[in-house]
């Protein structure tokens, strides 16, 4: 459906077995059924939030436990799809204000050219189990790195023929493989991508208002050492309760 639309959802549908799916229009007073969402028996939306990057979460009641809690629904494919597990869904859903990002630093880089590029995207919580993906684009393919932070504030320190962005003390998350196009073949198709609610949920010790800066660092074997690293941009956030 076109981004804007107003949609509604009607009850379950036992011939079609989903839920069925309304444009309304404000202007015309109608409502007019597009499509039925394929969906657990007796489905219920007892309400829906968008996300800041779009995506529609709703919490779904059904006859079983087994198939209730959240989703999200793609009103592009029709279809509906079950994150979470919860048997007693809530009544309302709200998505609090957005994880404020900001980029700074300078990338470096690789020695066949590409500029590693960190982004983040959702909203990064103290308390969530995931829902805040920090990655890494345009890295040399098959190439091993990992995430640097801290909550020291930003840096800018000579390193490895480039730049370390994050403040002294750094702790390091995950160790991820660049992957892209196989070798021998080198080129700028690998990306790093670490969900950092999950990460820190299994041993969750950062506090909500905390800010805390990042920025990816990895092995780059075209250079020799010590300049054999590859340093990304930086990245600084906010974290939420």
């Amino acid at each position: 459906m076109p981004a804007g639309s107003l949609v509604g959802f009607g009850g379950w549908n036992s011939v079609h077995s989903g839920v069925a799916v309304y444009a309304i229009d404000l202007t015309a007073h109608t409502a007019t059924w597009q499509a039925y969402l394929p969906s657990p028996f007796n489905a219920r939306i007892y309400d829906v939030a968008i996300r800041s990057n779009g995506e529609l979460w709703a919490s779904v009641n059904t006859f079983s436990n087994a198939t209730r809690g959240l989703y999200t629904i793609d009103l592009n494919a029709y279809s509906m799809t079950r994150v979470l597990a919860m048997p007693s869904p809530p009544f309302g859903l709200a998505f609090g204000p957005g994880t404020v990002t900001s980029s700074y630093c300078t990338t470096k880089p690789t020695s066949n050219g590409c500029l590693p590029l960190i982004s983040g995207a959702g909203n990064a919580s103290a308390t969530a189990r995931h829902g805040y993906t920090i990655s890494c684009s345009n890295v040399r393919n098959q190439a091993t790195g990992l995430l640097l932070f801290g909550l020291s504030g930003q840096a800018a320190l000579p390193f490895g023929g480039g730049t370390v962005c994050v403040a002294a003390p750094r702790l390091r998350a995950g160790v991820h493989d660049s992957r892209g196009s196989a070798a021998p073949l080198v080129d700028c198709s690998g990306a790093w991508s670490l969900d950092f609610n999950k990460w820190h949920a299994i041993q969750p010790w950062i506090p909500a208002g905390a800010t805390i800066c990042a920025q990816w660092i990895g092995r780059d074997p075209g250079f020799a050492p010590p300049a054999n690293y590859i340093l990304s941009d930086a990245l600084e956030f906010s974290v939420i309760p």
